[in-house]
């Protein structure tokens, strides 16, 4: 095996269940390896069984408070993966008269929630691709992300003894680990 640059994963948790399939393709097409999942609980189920994501994109409101309580997750928190939150664009600056949230209280809710980034919509696709590299670059010189190594449908990501073949995990001891990496 020799060390390859791997897609980078990303989660993408959709949150208020508007389709996001524009925003889903372009990521794809940008080259990286995205997982969809519609609901708080189901992006909470996913992080609980894999620790590998460089990156979560949520889409959804900036005051759902389900929203908060998933960047309060102790799996999240554990964790040093970026979250980059997409939310809708409320009008004005401060709260508005009839109580409803502006763009920035939106930005500083979810930014107070624990994510690293937060894009309200409108925005162009460009823009969030830019960002969502710009975390990832960030997060892996903060990190210094793990060495990983790739042969075919088989990647081994050596500082986290995992192994995964055709993206699904697979147990080895540590004898088995170690004739795989040598």
């Amino acid at each position: 095996m020799t060390p390859a640059q791997r897609p980078p994963r990303l989660l993408l948790v959709n949150g208020d269940g508007i389709g996001i399939d524009s925003l889903e393709r372009a990521l794809t097409e940008a080259g990286f390896v995205v997982v969809t999942c519609t609901g708080f609980p189901a992006g909470q189920q996913l992080l609980q069984h894999d620790h590998t994501w460089e990156l979560i994109v949520i889409n959804g409101d900036p005051a759902d408070p389900h929203l908060h309580a998933f960047c309060g997750l102790p799996e999240r928190q554990r964790t040093t993966i970026p979250v980059l939150v997409l939310g809708p664009a409320p009008g004005g600056s401060g709260t508005l008269a009839n109580g409803s949230i502006s763009s920035e209280g939106a930005r500083v809710l979810a930014l107070e929630a624990g994510a690293d980034d937060v894009l309200l919509h409108p925005f162009g696709l460009p823009e969030c691709l830019a960002r969502c590299r710009a975390l990832i670059r960030r997060h892996q010189l903060l990190s210094g992300a793990p060495s990983t190594l790739c042969c075919g449908p088989i990647e081994m990501v050596v500082e986290e003894h995992l192994v995964r073949r055709d993206g699904a995990p697979v147990n080895l001891s540590p004898r088995e680990f170690r004739l795989l990496q040598f």
